[in-house]
C-alpha cells in the first residue's frame, strides 16, 4: 500500500473516535526493567480505569529487547 493508504489504515484502527479520549502510550524498546506491563498486573483496576469518562486508549509499541 502507498504511504497515504497506510496512514489511513493507522488512523482508522488506532486513532480514538472520541476527541476527548486520553491517549496513554508506551513506545520504547521493550526491556523487562522498564515494566511496561505493570499496568496489566491488576485487571480489575485497569478495567475501572478504562471504563471512565473520558475514555482512555492504551498504546503499546516497541521493538523487542535484543
Amino acid at each position: 500500500p502507498s504511504l497515504h493508504e497506510r496512514e489511513a489504515i493507522i488512523k482508522r484502527k488506532y486513532v480514538p473516535k472520541d476527541e476527548r479520549a486520553i491517549l496513554v502510550g508506551f513506545a520504547r524498546r521493550f526491556a523487562p526493567y522498564k515494566r511496561a506491563t505493570l499496568l496489566l498486573n491488576d485487571p480489575h483496576a485497569l478495567a475501572e480505569l478504562l471504563d471512565g469518562d473520558p475514555p482512555i486508549v492504551l498504546v503499546f509499541a516497541g521493538k523487542a529487547h535484543p
